[in-house]
């Protein structure tokens, strides 16, 4: 068991002080502060999740910023007729993950200007699937369309797929990770 491995090198860095692992002293000693420094370093891709911890990624301040390539409900690149500058549809997605909320903006700016930007909240969590809610500001529309999203994985680091459901529009995107 890994917890097992963890504990035994946690107690054999700590024994040269007096009664074991159980009496340490919080004074370390030079080697015991390397030791721990090592095993810190060692965890670096460990995460912990709590299920009741808050329905987000970002913490204390920390922006996470994903990008994903859209494609409209026919497979194609874009986002069909509400994001074209007449020429082309943008697909380039940015999403901005941090404790305020999430954001996203899809481009490339056209005329200074993104054709669509918005807002996602996550409404529900569990360990397979991440949802919620999206509302999307559309230039070409000069108005908005709210609709919702699900990850296909537990985090926004995975596919999601869009559903806008407004004004008579039924549109589906599908937002493809970007590595």
């Amino acid at each position: 068991c890994d917890r097992d491995a963890l504990h035994a090198y946690v107690v054999a860095g700590f024994k040269n002080t007096t009664g074991g692992a159980q009496d340490f002293s919080p004074d370390l000693t030079w080697q015991q502060k390397v030791e721990i420094l090592s095993l810190v370093k060692s965890l670096r891709n460990l995460s912990l999740h709590s299920p009741n911890r808050r329905l987000l990624d970002a913490s204390a301040g920390e922006l996470v910023v994903h990008t994903y390539q859209s494609f409209d409900g026919d497979g194609t690149p874009g986002t069909g007729r509400l994001g074209s500058d007449g020429t082309r549809s943008v697909s380039e997605v940015t999403l901005r993950q941090g404790p305020s909320g999430i954001s996203f903006t899809v481009g490339p700016v056209v005329a200074g200007v993104y054709l669509i930007k918005g807002e996602m909240a996550i409404m529900h969590r569990d360990r397979n699937h991440v949802s919620g809610t999206i509302k999307a500001g559309f230039v070409n529309l000069r108005s908005t369309l709210s609709g919702t999203w699900r990850a296909e994985g537990a985090d926004l680091n995975s596919t999601l797929h869009i559903h806008l459901t407004e004004m008579g529009f039924d549109e589906n995107w599908t937002w493809s990770p970007q590595l």
